[in-house]
């Protein structure tokens, strides 16, 4: 996995609002909603609109569908779409677990979705998943007739290896000075090794220090 240099340019250190904080999974890896959350949370398709999902390109097929947390047939989700998710992650050393650094790669994902042929009923909770009696991955609630909401964009994320998780380190075999910065990188990250923080205005980028530091 190559480390890549963003701090070659304070522009290389924007990023869109509304990725995903640094140091969760990968949004990307697995499958997620097509339609925004509402104020409260969660997410509601109306009744007569089509049900979608994005799905990582790295996940099997066929997938399942999960109609209140029961594995269920006859609802045919389909590939309507492509995309490809441009991922700024962080992640940690696999010769040593406290010194983090940043690297950049792409996800594909697929657009899949079921248009009501025989409608979810509304208050119906619908997932997708992997056949086998797996819990869903994302699911969304059916709510009563609207306006058929469009796809939330999402087509740039920030995430990185999950804090705590066993073999969670997915970064090469590099290392960390005396200093606590990573040697012979030169990432983009902030200062002192904390949670990764969405750049917004360049005014932000003062915060930002020039290399990844080893994690406390």
């Amino acid at each position: 996995m190559k480390v890549v240099a963003l701090a070659t340019s304070v522009l290389g250190c924007l990023l869109v609002p509304g990725v995903a904080a640094a140091n969760q999974a990968c949004l990307s890896d697995g499958m997620v909603a097509a339609t925004a959350p509402g104020p409260a949370g969660g997410v509601t398709v109306p009744v007569n609109c089509p049900v979608e999902f994005y799905v990582g390109d790295n996940l099997p097929r066929p997938l399942a569908v999960f109609r209140n947390g029961t594995e269920v047939t006859g609802f045919p989700f389909t590939d309507v779409d492509t995309l490809e998710v441009v991922r700024t992650r962080s992640v940690c050393s696999s010769v040593d677990p406290t010194c983090w650094d940043w690297v950049q790669d792409t996800r594909g994902m697929a657009v899949v979705s079921y248009t009501p042929g025989t409608p979810f009923p509304a208050g119906d909770v619908v997932g997708l998943g992997i056949p086998g009696g797996n819990a869903p991955f994302a699911e969304v609630t059916i709510g009563a007739p609207d306006t058929c909401p469009t796809r939330v964009a999402f087509t740039e994320e920030m995430c990185g290896d999950p804090l705590g998780a066993p073999n969670s380190c997915t970064g090469e075999a590099f290392t960390c000075d005396a200093n606590g910065r990573v040697e012979d990188s030169g990432g983009c990250s902030t200062g002192g090794g904390g949670a990764g923080v969405l750049v917004i205005a360049l005014g932000a980028l003062g915060a930002w220090a020039p290399r990844r530091r080893r994690r406390p």
